[in-house]
């Protein structure tokens, strides 16, 4: 019988065992905090004090991403740049906790990385621990700046 377990009842089991090992990690780990929205973070290192602009509208960072089984899922040590809107909602927070030249640790629960309108990343099925380096708040989106720069109001003319 237990090899033969329906799809949705091994599904709910999972995620049972994973909500179970986050509280369980929780009281392991005094060190480690925790948001309102269930995010667990470990701050490594902090970071420039103040440095979050009020108008911060993007973040450049390095990255590694883990699965729950330790395996790496994705990295980057190159910088990338990616607007706030479009981080998941659970790990924009995490973020806010260093400034730049700052480290953190984060670990998610199923459903925290969906997408700003929950749709689904492919990152949302268990848990994930996720090891960032905050390079740069940027307070221009990447996705509004044009070839002449981070100002797309601004009209270039050229003289003749």
């Amino acid at each position: 019988y237990m090899d033969h377990i329906r799809p949705e009842k091994a599904e709910r089991t999972d995620k049972e065992i994973s909500e179970n090992w986050l509280e369980e990690f929780k009281y392991e780990n005094p060190d480690v905090g925790q948001t309102s929205n269930g995010l667990l973070y470990r701050i490594v290192t902090p970071g420039q004090a103040g440095a979050w602009p009020a108008g911060a509208k993007a973040v450049k960072f390095m990255f590694k991403i883990y699965k729950f089984n330790g395996e790496i899922l994705e990295e980057d040590d190159d910088p990338a740049t990616v607007s706030l809107r479009d981080l998941p909602l659970g790990l924009e927070q995490g973020f806010r906790m260093i400034g730049p030249g700052g480290e953190l640790v984060m670990w998610t629960h199923p459903g925290m990385t969906r997408g700003e309108d929950g749709d689904e990343t492919g990152f949302n099925t268990e848990i994930l621990r996720f090891e960032i380096s905050l390079v740069e708040v940027l307070t221009v989106d990447p996705e509004e700046a044009d070839e002449y720069g981070p100002n797309p109001d601004l009209e270039i003319i050229e003289a003749e």
